[in-house]
């Protein structure tokens, strides 16, 4: 005769937590932490069509993963704090000097005179929120390098003197 009177019976337990999320394609982009550009007078903006200066800003797609919905399209949208009534000039608040700002184009312009455009259209200026090097419906972005310029640009009037700052952020979606 067996007694089991007295023994306990152990049961042992394990939790697993699982968690993902399920997420639209993405692409990681590097920009520049800083540009500089150098002291403008007031005077120079109205002489070349309210740019003063120009330069050259490369953003680098890499380590795109995932695949976006068929009518999706992939761009690099461009947000930052605007000039009042000028949404493709760029300028913070804390800027010091009136209507002056920087403006964003897809491409490489080299030519003041040429530089400043309020159109927003395809190969115009690049206004806050709006998207660039957008790709076709369903496709996943290219990687590699696309080419910006950046000019500082005047609103049309000889600005005021002054500190001018601008803080854009460029962030891959599929929209």
């Amino acid at each position: 005769m067996v007694c089991l009177a007295g023994m306990a019976s152990t049961v042992n337990a394990a939790v697993l937590t699982v968690k993902t999320a399920v997420t639209e394609g993405s692409c990681q982009l590097s920009v520049p932490s800083m540009m500089t550009f150098t002291g403008q007078v007031p005077t120079q903006f109205a002489r070349n069509n309210w740019t003063a200066e120009v330069k050259p800003l490369r953003v680098t797609i890499s380590d795109c993963q995932g695949t976006p919905g068929t009518t999706q399209r992939p761009g690099i949208q461009v947000t930052g704090s605007t000039l009042a009534g000028s949404p493709t000039i760029f300028s913070e608040a804390s800027s010091q000097a009136t209507h002056a700002g920087f403006m964003l184009r897809e491409g490489r312009f080299t030519r003041l005179d040429s530089f400043y455009t309020q159109e927003t259209a395809p190969g115009g200026s690049i206004p806050d929120g709006g998207f660039s090097y957008e790709g076709e419906p369903g496709k996943v972005m290219d990687e590699g390098e696309r080419m910006y310029t950046l000019g500082f640009v005047s609103a049309g009037v000889v600005p005021s003197y002054g500190q001018v700052n601008a803080r854009l952020t460029f962030t891959f979606l599929y929209h």
